[in-house]
């Protein structure tokens, strides 16, 4: 039996994996190239730090507005079409940015991006829960979120060589470039999507009934706890994810120009030196997150706050900066994929899979928090140590109350322990 449970996820891992895999890839690289943008549209359109900062924060804004109608959505017309179709659309909008020509176009495409990638995530979450039980569930994430990292490792030295080696091509920019070729894959995975990925184990044609009802089996009794959610469980989760998620994206917005702050560092330099602190992430993420506790989660929060305020010291070089951040990115890496293996569960259910929702919707406030705070201290010192050393701040705090302050009811959590597996 157990010989057969590894075959029946062996060929799970083969057809689901990838495609979520490279989606979530495709979806880091496009929301995240405004960061490179900024190294020639602050200048170009004479956007202060603030201005950077809501641009930044806008996506964010589309996004959480319609995270939970968009998830609800999801759930009625069914995964596989709205997975390919919202891919499609948010490929469309990252791609028209190459045509944007002002502040206000760049905060209208930014919340339009959000919009058409509202859902996505608890969708994805959802549906790894369809076909993963508990004890499958951890390395499959893991599997899955190593591709917000490597999105970086890849796009940071793609959109830096794409803007210094296209630059002029066809009388463009090279960040207009940046825009639309960075956005095109995204439109032809969608498609693929919707033509080939399962619904659900029901309908995939390549497993047999008896993998179909081994399946069935080990989700039973998982679905039935899964549909217990309060609210009390949700508001700790809430605010500590919304922590690292202030932490995440204003490190994802800034770090092109904390780089170049240092002075005579170029395109493609700034682009590899980018995908240094995401590198050190993905190899935290691999030896980290096969244990998910709730106290571990919170000290990796306290770690990414003592790394992001160490690498605001006053005389620090680029080296050092570099290493600190790279240390802060991978606590945070770290908290975030052992806060989702504790949490998805609860996506087993409709009702979980809505809360689900609720709670990445208000963490994902933490996208416009993050970049804004970091903009608007910038704008006050001349320097983005300060915004950092405020979100060290926010991270410690919010840290302290998730570890010392949750439920005290095992069953109101929700951040319940997988089983270990039979």
């Amino acid at each position: 039996m157990h010989h057969d449970d590894a075959r029946l996820f062996r060929a799970i891992n083969r057809r689901i994996l990838p495609p979520l895999f490279a989606a979530y890839l495709l979806n880091s690289i496009d929301r995240a190239n405004i960061s490179f943008a900024s190294l020639r549209i602050l200048h170009h359109y004479h956007l202060s730090g603030a201005d950077f900062g809501w641009i930044g924060g806008m996506f964010f804004i589309g996004y959480v507005l319609f995270q939970v109608p968009a998830s609800a959505l999801a759930l009625r017309i069914g995964l596989r079409p709205f997975l390919g179709g919202i891919m499609v659309a948010w490929g469309l909008f990252s791609a028209l940015m190459c045509c944007v020509d002002s502040k206000f176009g760049f905060y209208a495409c930014r919340f339009l991006l959000g919009v058409c990638e509202a859902g996505f995530a608890p969708c994805c979450f959802h549906y790894l829960a369809c076909w993963y039980p508990p004890h499958r569930i951890t390395r499959a994430l893991t599997f899955q979120q190593i591709s917000a990292p490597l999105a970086a490792v890849i796009g940071g030295p793609l959109s830096g060589a794409i803007m210094s080696g296209m630059d002029g091509v066809m009388g463009q920019e090279g960040w207009r470039w940046m825009f639309a070729l960075e956005g095109l894959p995204a439109i032809v995975l969608g498609a693929v999507v919707m033509a080939t990925l399962p619904e659900s184990p029901d309908t995939a044609r390549w497993l047999t009934p008896e993998q179909r009802h081994a399946l069935a089996t080990h989700h039973g009794a998982t679905v039935a706890q899964a549909a217990q959610v309060s609210v009390r469980s949700l508001v700790l989760p809430a605010l500590f994810y919304f922590s690292l998620i202030t932490g995440m994206y204003a490190l994802n917005l800034w770090l092109p120009l904390i780089i170049t702050a240092h002075g005579g560092v170029g395109l493609m330099a700034t682009g590899w030196l980018y995908a240094v602190p995401y590198a050190f992430s993905m190899g935290a993420m691999v030896l980290f997150t096969y244990s998910h506790e709730r106290v571990r989660c919170a000290m990796w929060g306290l770690m990414a706050a003592l790394a992001l305020a160490c690498s605001t010291r006053a005389g620090m070089g680029l080296a050092g900066q570099i290493a600190s951040l790279a240390c802060g990115m991978a606590a945070l890496y770290v908290a975030y994929t052992m806060f989702w293996t504790a949490t998805i569960n609860h996506g087993r259910s409709r009702v979980g899979a809505v809360a689900f929702a609720g709670v990445n919707a208000f963490g994902l406030l933490g996208g416009v928090t993050g970049p804004v705070i970091v903009g608007q201290l910038k704008d006050m010192t001349g320097t983005t140590g300060p915004g950092l050393r405020a979100i060290a701040l926010i991270l410690a705090v919010a840290a302290m109350a998730y570890a010392l302050f949750r439920p005290g009811a095992r069953g109101a959590n929700l951040a319940t322990q997988e089983p270990s597996p039979p």
